[in-house]
């Protein structure tokens, strides 16, 4: 087992080498606000000390070379809590006008509308160049 684990230390440092000539780089987002051009929004969680829209954590680390973005990275940002009026006016007005659509619901539209434009052939504009 022993030799196993030092194979595999030793195949990641020569994986980190590569990557370093290259140089690629992790996209900084943690305690950033959200980069909507390197981070795709995963997740919310209130958080009532935290500016809303800040980045708290990655799912998924995001890497950039000097060429480009290699991967955005997927992150969990920020909400901030619902007071008591927005909570009651919710309940009271319901979901038929839309008007309480949630931050995952707009998450979720447009990771659905991201999802088309790239079937559709779209492209970004670091691609284009």
């Amino acid at each position: 087992e022993a030799a196993i684990v030092r194979s595999v230390v030793a195949l990641g440092r020569k994986v980190l080498a590569i990557l370093r000539h290259h140089q690629v780089v992790a996209v900084e987002t943690i305690g950033q606000p959200l980069n909507p051009q390197t981070s795709d929004v995963v997740g919310t969680e209130v958080r009532d000390k935290v500016p809303e829209g800040t980045v708290l954590r990655e799912t998924q680390i995001g890497y950039m070379w000097p060429q480009g973005l290699l991967r955005r990275a997927q992150v969990v940002i920020s909400a901030r809590p619902r007071t008591p009026e927005e909570a009651s006016a919710s309940e009271v007005a319901g979901s038929d006008d839309g008007s309480d659509v949630t931050i995952d619901q707009l998450m979720a539209d447009a990771s659905g509308e991201q999802e088309q434009t790239l079937r559709d052939g779209g492209r970004d504009q670091e691609s284009e160049r």
